[in-house]
């Protein structure tokens, strides 16, 4: 039966071709896999809960055993993201492998947290996920969220550590690339701290020798259904760590359209649903158009109100008492998943829900868990040479070789080279060395031109004369952004990416007013993560902030935010020029570039203290 079928009464509701005999039915109520034999392999309905218009209740109604179409019934919502829960042993893993099955022709992406689990031996590719973390400095945005995912529940969201804890990492971080350099970064922020300070960065100094992983790999992955083997991680920290900073980078490629139509299954999905600083808020809401987002996990409760209104078909097992609790809204619903018995599971989004609700069960075939051999992910690792004081490049040289020449003919004693310190020659593409700076933060020609010289061991004045260019052709070409910036009292020109995913300029700014509001000693409520529309970017007790590039067309959901709030708000602008842009926005708002803030809000705030 298919989603129209699933949801006509009539159809499903349909007695058995064969009454069968009083005890017999009796006997067959508590063994249904007896009747649905035939559906080996496939999930069947068992039977259905209706309104009990006699005793004003529900009643469990009998009804001829139909093989049901779970696939079509998940991609006719128009919402398919799904959520399995329901306590343990009652079939999760059985149902999870079905759905699996059905969905083999599309590029699924698993994350696994329990040594030797189930989806390890699906037949799907494995890697352990320690042999492709993603760069955890890439993204400071990313690596404050994915941190606090990680150490701080939803009960401690608005604990004083928490409140310093976002702006210091990504200070710290934006000026790492390195665990080794955020460690030393750290203890010299350390050195000018006051003495709450010093106790939120004690804690991530505690915090992050958890995430040092010694040994990470470098393999590279290329599209395809995998499954990530988060097992071998030393701690849960860690794993949760790395798993939201992963999951941040695939939405990021699925959003740039790198990966099409994908289906992102999350097991143990508790781990990070109760944060509401994870990335799958976000993909529970905006995924629709670029695939399916898939959880699991043991209660409904585990995962936060506003997430789990962004699951379209939610398959239940039996639940826990605190989970029943939340039923009380569809008193049918809550009955139907009171008598469930192993391997039977219902629909609480069932489209008919308030009428009746099928109940469905797996069929098992004996096959589920079979001991299947694991199966290694195909990947590539790159060979690397050592130079001059020890420094290694990747040089596959096969692999440029032929990058070279499917562009034009060459010869051997082509590629330009620049000499450095000590005669180490490295080849300089300043455009792409340009595009990864900037992947990754706002920058600066001259800090771009000390990475370079610093990476490549030529000087800085040879990179920043050969960036110039290059900073000029990726802006005609539409590739980077450029905006005049305040910095230390000294306008300067800021680049940024133009990628339609990397929002580095907006997310430097707001780190610098974090740091400078951690300086201040201010109490930072929140800091949202960048594209959440209806909240400010920062929140405090005093004030709201609002950071502002000056590149929207529309201030409309700016002014809808200053509405909505009796505090003051500060709009934070990257220089003078746009100060007049945003002066006209309310008696109670003031526009601010960064150099100004800390002395415009110091005396207002010694005043609301007071």
């Amino acid at each position: 039966m298919g989603f129209s079928e699933l949801i006509n009464a009539r159809k499903v509701l349909s007695r058995p071709i064969i009454e069968l005999p009083i005890r017999n039915e009796e006997r067959l109520f508590y063994h249904p896999e007896k009747r649905l034999k035939r559906f080996t392999g496939r999930t069947a309905i068992a039977y259905a809960i209706i309104p009990d218009s006699e005793r004003g209740k529900f009643r469990r109604e009998e009804c001829s055993p139909k093989a049901s179409s779970l696939m079509d019934y998940i991609l006719h919502k128009g919402n398919r993201n799904v959520s399995i829960t329901g306590v343990s042993g009652q079939g999760k893993s059985y149902l999870t492998t079905h759905l699996i099955s059905i969905f083999r022709d599309k590029e699924t992406i698993i994350f696994s947290f329990k040594p030797n689990d189930h989806e390890l031996h699906l037949g799907i590719p494995v890697v352990d996920a320690k042999e492709c973390l993603p760069n955890p400095f890439r993204d400071v945005n990313a690596f404050s969220e994915s941190y606090i995912t990680a150490f701080f529940g939803e009960k401690t969201s608005s604990g004083i550590q928490l409140q310093q804890t976002p702006g210091f990492l990504q200070e710290i971080a934006s000026e790492s690339n390195t665990w080794k350099d955020f460690m030393k970064k750290l203890l010299e922020r350390k050195r000018s701290a006051s003495k709450n300070q010093v106790e939120a960065l004690n804690a991530i100094e505690q915090n992050v020798k958890s995430l040092i992983i010694d040994n990470m790999g470098s393999v590279v992955l290329d599209n395809g259904s995998i499954v990530f083997d988060f097992s071998s991680l030393p701690t849960k920290q860690a794993q949760n760590f790395y798993a939201e900073l992963m999951l941040r980078q695939i939405y990021r490629e699925m959003e740039e359209r790198k990966r099409d139509d994908v289906l992102i299954l999350i097991d143990e999905a508790h781990r990070l649903t109760k944060s509401y600083h994870t990335i799958l808020d976000v993909m529970s809401r905006e995924i629709r158009d670029k695939g399916m987002l898939w959880i699991i996990t043991q209660n409904l409760i585990d995962i936060l109100p506003e997430m789990r209104a962004n699951f379209g078909t939610k398959f239940t097992f039996r639940l826990g008492d605190a989970d029943l609790n939340m039923l009380s809204y569809n008193p049918l619903m809550r009955y139907a998943v009171e008598i469930l018995q192993p391997r039977q599971f219902i629909d609480i989004e069932f489209p008919e829900g308030s009428s009746f609700s099928p109940v469905f069960t797996y069929v098992s075939n004996g096959l589920e868990h079979k001991e299947t051999q694991k199966v290694a992910a195909v990947v590539s690792e790159p060979k690397r040479e050592v130079g001059v004081g020890g420094r290694g490049e990747i040089t596959d040289y096969r692999r440029e070789a032929l990058e070279i020449l499917s562009e034009k003919m060459s010869y051997a004693t082509e590629p330009k080279r620049e000499v450095g310190v000590g005669g180490r020659g490295e080849i300089t593409d300043y455009r792409r060395e340009a595009l990864e700076i900037l992947s990754e933060k706002m920058s600066y020609a001259t800090e771009m031109g000390k990475i370079i010289a610093e990476k490549y061991g030529i000087t800085k004045d040879q990179a920043k004369l050969r960036l110039k260019s290059a900073l000029e052709e990726l802006k005609n070409n539409n590739e980077v952004g450029r905006v005049k910036y305040l910095r230390d009292g000294k306008p300067i020109v800021m680049y940024y990416s133009k990628s339609p995913n990397l929002s580095n300029l907006h997310t430097g700014m707001q780190s610098q007013v974090v740091g400078i509001l951690n300086d201040l000693g201010v109490s930072i409520n929140r800091i949202s993560t960048t594209g959440e529309r209806s909240a400010f970017d920062i929140e405090t007790d005093f004030f709201m902030v609002e950071i502002e590039t000056g590149l929207k067309h529309s201030m409309e959901d700016l002014k809808d935010r200053i509405k909505s709030t009796n505090l003051r708000v500060i709009v934070i602008v990257p220089n003078k020029e746009l100060v007049d842009k945003y002066k006209d926005l309310g008696e109670n708002v003031s526009v601010l570039t960064i150099d100004s803030l800390a002395t415009e809000i110091a005396e207002p705030l010694h005043s609301d203290n007071s």
